[in-house]
């Protein structure tokens, strides 16, 4: 239909009010394994990205938070759902909480019929992936067919290196 209806994919749970949403273009992409070592630093920057620029959706909230929505290919987003999986049954949770209920929207915990939230993951998850300790991080990487090199560059996407610059 030449983009003249929009679909209702997903709907998840911020834990805030969105005020604001800006488009932003980042110098980054989403890596894949054929992207190392040879077309792509390992500071995440390419040097040969055939596919453009990635966007990403900075949302400001009326409690003063920001988020960063990220679009991710197919193979990023079931490689990182395979972890946030992973870190979700490995990691603590605070206060003993289930972080993909979190998320969840009414319809999807028994009113009405919601979307869910299949198709979105939590970048603050991902993020703990230091937490683990050496093994536990290969293990979990092995349990995804991942390679740690291309999931570093998804973390610094993700965490919007390429929009705000790199930290520290």
């Amino acid at each position: 239909m030449g983009g003249l209806r929009l679909l209702h994919k997903s709907t998840f749970h911020t834990g805030h009010f969105p005020v604001t949403t800006h488009l932003l273009q980042s110098h980054l992409h989403m890596p894949n394994s054929s992207d190392f070592p040879a077309d792509i630093e390992p500071n995440g920057v390419d040097t040969s990205n055939p596919s453009g620029p990635l966007h990403q959706i900075l949302q400001t909230t009326q409690s003063g938070t920001l988020a960063l929505l990220t679009p991710l290919t197919e193979s990023s987003y079931r490689r990182l759902n395979g972890l946030a999986t992973y870190l979700s049954n490995t990691l603590e949770s605070a206060c003993g909480l289930n972080p993909k209920a979190w998320r969840a929207t009414e319809g999807e915990m028994g009113g009405g019929g919601g979307a869910g939230t299949r198709g979105v993951l939590d970048g603050n998850l991902l993020m703990r992936w230091g937490e683990l300790g050496v093994g536990r991080q290969r293990e979990g990487l092995g349990k995804v067919g991942g390679d740690e090199w291309v999931f570093w560059g998804e973390r610094e996407v993700i965490a919007g290196w390429g929009v705000f610059g790199r930290r520290g």
